[in-house]
């Protein structure tokens, strides 16, 4: 604080001197204001004097204009322009509202370190999804890449954290495979770029078990891949495989695998599989998409943001085949598409479809199986099936699913529990919606066996619980199963759901939308508000 010399001779404090800008915000109680350097006063920013960029400490007017000696906004574009430089933080200038510019922290994602490679409103940030890591950025390593495709999950890369995008080329973690004029078709030399990809998904994944990577990138299109089949045992191998769209190169689609055989197959103890993705046909009546079985020691499949889809006639279907089935093995599906993808198609009786969802097996085996926010629509025999699990030491949680449509008239479609005698394993079935048009009666096979909690059920539902409200469900979905937002739907599913203390439950839906969107989270596989 300064002093001045009074009249009498008295030295006093000067209540209009200033050290810095945040005396004059407490002073003046307001942001707007700025201490001016020259006289050392409270005043607007936007009139704030100065002699050099230096005397300019705000990022929102960083430049010195010294014919008028006042700090302005930067010159966006300007080379000469160097007035973000000394804003460790904030060194480059960029667009802000109001056509106006400030210093910001990015430009373009080369801008932004591998922790948090995504420019995104001239802020760095973790990549979210695969397509996030399109173009040229920082890769997980800190090398620059191109079309890395991958942007790394939990635990899916040692001691890499979430949100980086994985490194490619020959010291990198991706394999490639893309039908194309010149991809590869055989041996396990190359693929490990976009532009060098393998044809098929067998020699991609062969090549990433061989050399140590972790990622199968797959891109398809319009072209459909050939199924792994039983022979390709991904056994004791830590390996994602991923097919998501690629928008940048005018690619919209999941990458696609039409199978007459298994398109991925554990048979072995130990290992993780990751399914990101993809669009699965079960060609055939009895094709088993995918198929996990164990002996000793459980392995780990994720099942993710993935649509399992039949090829068959609902009315014809009579063998359980077409979705995953596992054995023995720790399973996360999430975010999945089993069945129909309209509302429509599952209520038609003669709908392209496949008869089975999920089938889950265990005998007395500490085996953890988490299946939430899916929709098991359409499908002719049944959604998900737990009935050959018996003994003891297994957890099924089943939640916040839309099992809708499913079954055929007068017969169970949506979940079937264990049918064995106890002590059996826990299956916690909660926060789900079941809803039948075709069928009527029961959505539930030995139902008394499964731990029922805040479920929805259409009024024609037989089986009763007390963790089953029976409301009418007619009209109360739109066309891609979401509830609908109108005021009747209320009573339905939305926010209908509040964690107990502690209870951690899952922070995004079937879309990718946030959970909770509102008061509370909605039942079902989607977060309508």
């Amino acid at each position: 604080m300064a002093l001045v010399v009074s009249s009498s001779g008295c030295k006093v404090a000067d209540a209009d001197y200033c050290e810095d800008d945040t005396t004059c915000v407490n002073r003046m109680g307001s942001t707007a204001f700025g201490c001016d350097r020259e006289t050392h006063t409270c005043i607007p920013k936007t009139t704030i004097s100065c002699t050099t960029d230096e005397s300019c400490t705000d990022p929102a007017l960083p430049r010195c204009n010294r014919a008028v000696y006042r700090c302005e906004a930067c010159q966006a574009g300007s080379p000469a322009d160097v007035s973000c430089d000394r804003f460790k933080d904030t060194p480059y200038c960029g667009a802000s509202a109001a056509s106006t510019t400030k210093c910001v922290a990015c430009l373009t994602n080369l801008h932004c370190p591998e922790s948090a490679p995504i420019c995104d409103g001239n802020v760095c940030r973790a990549c979210r999804k695969h397509t996030d890591c399109e173009g040229t950025l920082k890769c997980h390593d800190g090398t620059t890449c191109t079309d890395s495709l991958v942007c790394i999950q939990d635990g899916e890369l040692n001691g890499v954290p979430a949100g980086r995008c994985a490194a490619n080329g020959d010291m990198g973690q991706v394999v490639y495979a893309q039908p194309s004029a010149t991809c590869i078709a055989t041996g396990m030399i190359g693929g490990t770029s976009y532009t060098n990809p393998f044809c098929q998904l067998l020699p991609a994944s062969q090549t990433a078990r061989a050399t140590n990577k972790r990622y199968v990138r797959a891109i398809s299109g319009m072209t459909e891949f050939d199924a792994l089949g039983p022979s390709e045992n991904l056994a004791g191998s830590n390996l994602v495989f991923i097919g998501s769209p690629v928008p940048s190169k005018g690619i919209n689609q999941r990458a696609t695998i039409k199978a007459r055989l298994t398109a991925f197959f554990m048979g072995g103890d130990d290992g993780r599989l990751t399914i990101d993705d993809f669009d699965l046909w079960a060609y055939l009546q009895d094709t088993r998409l995918i198929d996990c079985i164990a002996f000793n020691k459980a392995p780990f499949l994720v099942l993710r943001n993935s649509v399992l889809r039949g090829n068959n006639a609902r009315n014809t279907i009579t063998q359980p085949g077409g979705g995953l089935f596992t054995s023995q093995c720790n399973v996360h599906a999430h975010g999945n598409l089993f069945g129909v993808s309209t509302l429509s198609q599952a209520t038609n009786p003669t709908a392209v479809t496949q008869g089975v969802g999920i089938s889950i097996g265990e005998i007395n085996r500490p085996v953890l199986v988490v299946i939430e926010n899916n929709v098991f629509a359409g499908l002719a025999l049944y959604a998900l099936d737990l009935t050959s699990s018996r003994g003891t030491g297994f957890t099924h949680t089943v939640r916040f699913n839309s099992f809708v449509g499913n079954g055929r008239a007068l017969q169970p479609g949506g979940l079937l529990c264990t049918n064995n005698p106890p002590p059996t394993g826990e299956q916690i079935v909660s926060h789900n919606l079941f809803f039948n048009p075709l069928s009527g009666g029961t959505q539930f096979g030995s139902p008394s066996r499964c731990t029922m909690s805040n479920n929805i059920a259409d009024t024609s539902e037989v089986f009763d619980s007390p963790g089953l409200t029976k409301l009418s469900l007619t009209g109360q979905l739109n066309e891609n199963f979401a509830p609908k937002t109108e005021l009747g739907a209320q009573t339905c599913c939305i926010d209908k759901v509040v964690p107990s203390a502690g209870e951690l439950l899952p922070t995004v839906d079937f879309l990718g939308q946030v959970r909770p969107r509102g008061a509370g989270y909605d039942i079902g596989a989607i977060e309508a508000k």
